[in-house]
């Protein structure tokens, strides 16, 4: 899934008419933090997949999310601010924007099933590529449709005879895939603290919002309490 998903990324930047390409990079990355977050790992395994999902973050900020011509332009001009990319087709950005929850959503799955064992680096806000930073980079209209389609409260299904669905959450729409739900983690679910953070005009995701839900035995879901487990970084 990394190797696939490095092809895309480099192929949907050789010009506006390989756009599609970066959906389908997004997709790959996504589908390898969904293998991933089906296993619970020992210290040394879970240190190198985090390195492994770092630099996938690192790649998708300046290869996808960032203009790639504000990138040579950042070159001549290191002081110079990288600009966000400027989609030619919004519904590329839209699916773009579906596999990046589905990503997200993954790694949150992860930290849970650990029982806040484990962090995953990229969702630590203070990452310089953490995913809420690069989750601001698409337009708000965006955002939210993308959200809307993945957090729809009807059961997930395709919604025109010219769109099919797949088994891996993949709504296939004209050969372009958009992941469709349902997320696992309970922090991406309607209504949450997280939701609503990355639905507003400028995203800011704290501590607060990431925070992991834990019962009383100190398993991950959400208690009768309503305890919340901390999370603390090395």
């Amino acid at each position: 899934y990394f190797y696939a998903g490095h092809y895309h990324k480099d192929a949907g930047n050789e010009g506006d008419e390989h756009e599609f390409r970066l959906v389908h990079a997004i997709q790959h990355y996504a589908l390898a933090a969904q293998t991933a977050s089906q296993y619970h790992y020992q210290g040394m395994d879970s240190t190198a997949l985090n390195q492994h999902f770092s630099t996938v973050a690192m790649l998708m900020a300046e290869d996808v999310w960032n203009d790639s011509s504000s990138d040579r332009q950042a070159q001549a001009a290191p002081n110079k601010k990288n600009t966000s990319r400027q989609w030619v087709k919004d519904e590329n950005a839209i699916a773009a924007g579906t596999w990046m929850l589905a990503f997200l959503d993954s790694l949150l799955h992860w930290e849970e099933r650990s029982g806040a064992k484990s962090f995953v680096e990229i969702l630590s806000p203070s990452h310089k590529h953490f995913v809420g930073k690069l989750w601001q980079h698409l337009s708000l209209a965006v955002r939210q449709q993308s959200v809307k389609l993945v957090l729809s409260s009807a059961s997930p299904e395709c919604t025109s005879s010219a769109e099919t669905t797949t088994g891996d959450g993949a709504c296939v729409i004209r050969s372009l895939p958009r992941f469709i739900g349902p997320t696992r983690s309970k922090r991406l679910q309607t209504g949450s603290m997280l939701v609503k953070s990355l639905e507003r005009p400028k995203v800011v995701v704290g501590e607060m919002e990431l925070t992991i839900p834990m019962d009383t035995n100190g398993n991950d879901g959400l208690a009768s309490s309503g305890r919340r487990s901390k999370r603390r970084r090395s």
